[in-house]
């Protein structure tokens, strides 16, 4: 039965990349409101930054990288409310890399 509530989602790190590489078609295609898209296309561009960083973060790229986690988080929340926030997006806003 289909109560209208999207699932759990797992994706291979390969998925992910895929579909974030192809973030601003999935959103123009998906979302009619332009300026909807805007915040969810900068949403993602806050999400991803330094992401993939292959190296240890010294601490100024740490001190940065929670900057970035704080703005993202409250962007986060703007999009989709308080019920959509996962322990690791509330994790990413509690200021935990510092």
């Amino acid at each position: 039965m289909d109560d209208g509530e999207l699932g759990q989602i797992k994706f291979a790190y390969w998925h992910i990349k895929c579909i974030l590489d192809h973030e601003e078609d999935l959103v123009t295609l998906y979302i009619p409101n332009v300026e909807r898209q805007q915040m969810w296309l900068e949403c993602l561009s806050l999400y991803c930054w330094k992401l993939y960083q292959q190296k240890d973060f010294t601490d100024e790229e740490i001190d940065s990288f929670q900057n970035t986690a704080d703005s993202f988080f409250i962007a986060w929340l703007q999009l989709v409310g308080h019920d959509r926030i996962s322990n690791y997006f509330i994790m990413l806003g509690a200021g935990h890399f510092r």
